[in-house]
């Protein structure tokens, strides 16, 4: 290129990524103004758009389909390409070594020059002679992908542009570290720990693919691993341009580019990819992570004949064949556990390596997001997704291979009656689907017409003669649903059950049972218990309950179950499962809870899905009742697992993803790391404020989790103003149930460290005095609210009506709690806490500590400070009766 040339495409590249970011309408005013200004400039452009949204990317066609350029370059002798000095500076970046060349390019060590801190990348430049249009065009389009991946775990695109030369570079991040299974094995990494790996490199994948970018060539050299142990992916997506080396196990056979080890099948056939090609790589890698060998032994005639190996041997029985010298290789210094290391990868790991390696993409894990889900669940011992192949599976499978033998040892009688009833039958179901299709289509379009006319529009003041809120008009709009919906019950159950749901949003509870209770019951009246619509109504109807009548919740989940379907999977059946758990979780059944959730798990996420409310519904449940019993750092591992989840589904500023970055901050405060928690609750409360307004419940709600993590880090005058408010609302808005409650808890403890005590204890005395009223004397929900008057008491001085209380709590515990609960265990060492401040009362604390004690050391551990409390404390009585002996005598 000359000056000239260089110059016009330098300005051809920013107009594209300028013009790429705008929607349709305003692209094409901005052509049409190029167009007057630079016909041919204007043409250009819009054939580099149409190349960018045609389905004509190596992302987008089979390997066959490679560009003839770039063959056609790599089949030219070196010779015919000049070898020219190697440049000095490219950019703003200063060449420092060469790192390695291959047939299309060079890679260099290079450094920024501009700024006052020094910036390493690794700059890929290409070759001169791979410079075409084609290559040009397909290099502006990659430029722009791989600017959207922004991931911890991946080697990041720093810029981008042509150097001086007009010769394309890219300069990424450069890591300094070693290969995967090079750093596994110096390490002597365990199975376990290898997979550790695994789930952040899935984590990476998961990224790209979330963005539709696939990799195509993962392997262990494109996984480098830092010497801070953190795994980076390289080379997404140049991979499917550029080849930074002849000897990285690239082989190129007509037109295809991949490395035939760790490639899928689909690939090895020139079939388009998808993310499930690179779920098959990423088994591949894990396979060879963890049994030393690739699952196949595949050699570049394979690309040839179409070879796709269908048997895959399960790394456990590789590794435990393997020799001592070949388990070393693998696991360094641990190789001589080898039998250990196989029976850990033996079972669930073996099945979810395989699930990763099926032949048949669609057999496989959806995406790397799944396939890091499983693993998982593996290393914290949950039952897995995945399942090994049945008998019933490969039968099906030999049928289809061998079909005509199959049927030609067939009655020909027979197999025409099996065949004429099981059309009849397809048929009807096919009919039954279509009307029920049909139907539930009118129903929505229905209830959308509704919610439109009767709800939106009242609430628009613009066509209402009244300026009222949505919640108003949804008041309003119920009046009208009995008489417009009168001969179509199916459509006044849906647009009941949606108001039942809207109402309860808007923190309506009364009006959205009543909604609830008529969805209900003019489905079952009408079509049945057992009808599909009148079951999701009984779930909707449970789960409003919960909020106002355990009791009655209870009975309508358990009645529920016995007209939902008798399969595990059946999706009402779940939903009252869920319920169940859900009530068993406040009840304080937590380890009951936590065994039906790890039931029903995999169905959830098979029926509903990874990003429904049922599944996150799941983790809501499993994250409470962790919390309950003090296990925080499960806690943390579901909330951050959840978040991950919601950003990947909904984007990070839902307020889906924000319920579950505050619940990271809400873990984090429990585990005692409160400076990290007050980041996330912070970040929360600045995009709800913005997104929602300051008076939006959610918004007061992220500033009351300020506000507790201020009082956590004894900021108390700063807590304050951000509790305040949220009680306030409440009072305001009468909300009900037991959130009020512990709202009040934190203004309580608030006023007390600020110096108010008076204050302090009467909102103490008045939270006590509701949750007896409102949750039941002496129930299970109502004893923390009466342990936190026990508290305040016992830190102020009054350590007679402290007992009088706590003992009463204890007594309660053991009526409303299971029996030995860890709930009851805590409450006891309130009333030793308030007898060891009483130098006189040595011999009621020995016959406190003489029954709590074991049970302490049970429930927490010997390094629990309340078990290291209480041994001081015992050991300290006994010194106080000796020394009253003493002087009695």
């Amino acid at each position: 290129m000359n000056e000239a040339e260089l110059a016009r495409w330098r300005r051809v590249s920013d107009l594209f990524d300028e013009l790429a970011e705008l929607d349709a309408a305003e692209r094409s005013a901005r052509l049409e103004a190029l167009q007057r200004e630079d016909a041919a400039l204007a043409r250009e452009l819009r054939a580099l758009l149409d190349a960018d949204a045609a389905d004509c990317g190596v992302l987008d066609r089979g390997v066959q389909a490679l560009a003839p350029t770039i063959v056609e370059a790599l089949a030219q002798p070196e010779a015919e390409i000049p070898d020219t000095p190697a440049p000095v500076a490219i950019g703003r970046f200063r060449l420092v070594r060469l790192l390695g060349r291959g047939g299309m390019g060079e890679v260099y060590l290079a450094e920024s020059t501009q700024g006052d801190f020094v910036q390493q990348v690794a700059l890929k430049l290409l070759k001169r002679g791979m410079d075409s249009d084609e290559i040009l065009r397909r290099f502006v389009q990659e430029r722009r992908i791989l600017a959207q991946l922004n991931h911890a775990h991946i080697a990041g695109l720093v810029d981008g542009g042509v150097s001086a030369e007009g010769r394309p570079y890219y300069a990424m991040e450069y890591v300094a570290g070693e290969p995967l299974t090079e750093y596994a094995r110096s390490r002597g990494l365990t199975p376990r720990e290898r997979v550790q790996l695994m789930v952040l490199i899935c984590d990476a994948v998961a990224h790209a693919q979330s963005r539709l970018v696939v990799h195509r060539d993962l392997k262990p050299s494109n996984i480098l691993v830092d010497g801070d142990g953190q795994p980076r992916v390289l080379d997404f997506g140049i991979a499917k341009i550029l080849s930074d080396s002849a000897e990285d196990g690239l082989t190129r056979t007509g037109a295809r580019a991949l490395s035939p080890a760790y490639a899928a099948p689909e690939q090895i056939r020139g079939e388009p990819v998808s993310t499930a090609t690179d779920v098959y790589a990423l088994g591949a890698v894990l396979y060879e992570l963890l049994c030393g060998r690739l699952p196949h032994r595949r050699s570049a005639a394979a690309l040839e004949d179409g070879d796709t190996d269908t048997t895959v041997e399960r790394p456990s029985q590789v590794l435990r064949r393997a020799s001592v010298e070949e388990a070393t290789a693998t696991y360094g210094r641990r190789g001589g556990d080898r039998d250990r290391a196989a029976r850990e990868i033996g079972g669930d790991l073996d099945t979810i390596v395989l699930a990763a390696l099926k032949r048949e993409p669609e057999r496989r894990y959806v995406n790397a997001n799944a396939l890091g889900a499983d693993l998982r669940r593996w290393l914290e011992g949950r039952t897995i997704s995945a399942r090994a192949d049945t008998a019933t599976y490969r039968l099906r499978r030999f049928v289809r291979r061998h079909r005509f033998g199959v049927l030609a040892g067939s009655a020909m009688l027979l197999f025409l009656v099996v065949s004429l009833g099981l059309a009849l039958w397809q048929a009807a179901i096919a009919r039954a689907e279509r009307n029920r299709a049909t139907e539930q289509a009118a129903v929505a379009t229905a209830v959308s017409n509704f919610l439109t006319e009767d709800v939106i529009r009242s609430a628009n003041p613009y066509r209402s003669k009244l300026d009222m809120s949505v919640t108003q008009a949804l008041m309003q709009a119920r009046g009208s649903v009995a008489q417009r919906f009168a001969a179509q019950p199916r459509t006044e159950g849906a647009v009941r059950r949606a108001l039942a749901e809207s109402l309860a949003l808007a923190g309506e509870r009364a009006p959205a049972l009543e909604e609830a209770r008529a969805a209900h019951a003019v489905l079952a009246a009408r079509f049945g218990e057992r009808d599909a619509d009148t079951l999701l109504s009984r779930a909707v109807l449970g789960r409003l309950l919960q909020a106002v009548e355990e009791n009655e919740a209870r009975r309508v989940y358990e009645e529920g179950l016995n007209y939902a379907g008798a399969a595990p999977d059946d999706p009402a059946r779940l939903r009252y499962t869920l319920g169940l758990a859900s009530l068993d979780v406040e009840l304080r059944k937590e380890d009951q809870a936590l065994q039906s959730l790890a039931a029903i798990e995999p169905a959830v996420r098979r029926i509903f899905g990874d990003g429904s409310d049922e599944h996150f519904d799941l983790l809501n449940h499993r994250m409470r009742a962790y919390a309950n019993t003090d296990r925080y750092e499960q806690t943390l591992v579901v909330a951050r697992e959840a978040l991950q989840l919601a950003r990947q589904h909904f984007g990070a500023d839902d307020p889906r993803a924000l319920e579950w970055l505050q619940r990271e901050g809400i873990a984090l405060r429990l585990l005692d790391r409160h400076e990290e928690a007050l980041v996330p609750v912070q970040k929360t409360l600045a995009i709800a404020e913005a997104r929602l307004g300051p008076e939006h419940p959610a918004t007061l709600y992220a500033h009351l989790q300020v506000g507790i993590v201020l009082m956590e880090l004894k900021r108390y005058e700063e807590a304050g103003p951000h509790i305040d408010p949220i009680v306030e609302y409440d009072r305001r808005a009468k909300v009900s149930g037991d959130n009020p409650l512990t709202h009040k808890v934190y203004q309580a403890r608030q006023r007390q460290y600020t110096g108010r005590v008076d204050e302090a204890r009467r909102i103490f005395e008045e939270i006590n005095s509701q949750a007896r009223t409102v949750l039941g004397a002496g129930s299970a929900q109502a004893l923390p609210y009466a342990q936190t008057l026990g508290m305040f008491l016992m830190q102020t001085g009054s350590h007679a009506e402290a007992e009088t209380l706590q003992r009463k709590i204890i007594a309660d515990s053991e009526k409303a709690l299971t029996p030995g609960h860890v709930n009851t265990a805590k409450y006891a060492f309130d009333l030793a806490e308030n007898l060891s401040a009483q130098p006189d009362r040595a011999a009621d604390l020995l016959a406190v500590l003489e029954t709590w004690l074991p049970k302490w050391e049970q429930f927490f551990g010997d390094k629990d400070s309340r078990v290291i409390d209480g041994r001081k404390w015992q050991q300290e009585a006994k010194q106080r009766l000796a020394l009253d002996g003493s002087a009695a005598k």
